[in-house]
């Protein structure tokens, strides 16, 4: 009997069907660009129903804040699915809006909760140069990664999560420290794993987003 090893190489066309929540200011003025802000959910919002993403994580803290200066855009991750599965499928409709609104290409952010974290993560280390910065919440990675990561980190967790253990947020931040990286990390005191409130309640993330402008790099 004889075994052969090979690789097979094809391209091949997905069709995708993906729902999506999308927050736009009641200011927004199509004569000048906006920042957006792509947000990702955590495990429990996976479904066919973008309603299960309403009043929910960033959107919430967005609907609430009059003076709310970026486009969100949330999809939503297909049930029994992760977000690195629909890693093409995100970015595909994240061009789409970005074609349908006058969106500032310097200024596309990336953020997720939990699961969200992990995809968060995963679209940092695989499509880097489609952001000026990312805030992965209660997420975690392989610290392997780091070195396509080529972008600024904001990272927070829960110092006693009982979800998400904090480990996998701190090897990532250790890993990116060490390779010289551009990284910030906010831990949390308590037991608990829900942090998007205190996150996304805080205006300091969102200057520090704007202050990050995403380069020519490819």
């Amino acid at each position: 009997m004889t075994v052969k090893s090979n690789v097979f190489q094809q391209t091949i066309q997905v069709k995708t069907n993906m729902g999506y929540n999308l927050f736009i200011p009641d200011h927004y003025d199509a004569q000048k660009e906006w920042p957006i802000i792509l947000f990702l959910h955590g495990i429990k919002r996976r479904g066919a129903d973008p309603s299960m993403l309403n009043h929910y994580g960033l959107l919430k803290i967005a609907e609430n804040s009059p003076d709310f200066n970026f486009l969100v855009l949330a999809p939503q991750c297909p049930a029994l699915a992760y977000w690195p599965a629909v890693r093409h499928e995100v970015l595909a409709l994240l061009d789409q809006v970005m074609a349908d609104y006058r969106v500032d290409e310097k200024k596309v952010y990336l953020t997720g909760f939990s699961m969200g974290g992990h995809g968060a993560w995963d679209l940092a280390a695989h499509a880097s140069h489609r952001f000026a910065a990312a805030a992965p919440l209660s997420g975690w990675f392989e610290k392997e990664a780091v070195d396509r990561i080529d972008v600024p980190i904001w990272a927070f967790h829960r110092e006693d999560d009982d979800t998400v253990t904090i480990d996998g947020s701190i090897q990532m931040v250790e890993a990116l420290q060490e390779a010289g990286k551009e990284v910030k990390f906010t831990s949390y005191p308590g037991i608990a794993h829900a942090i998007m409130e205190e996150t996304y309640g805080n205006p300091d993330l969102f200057a520090w987003l704007l202050s990050k402008e995403r380069s020519t790099r490819q």
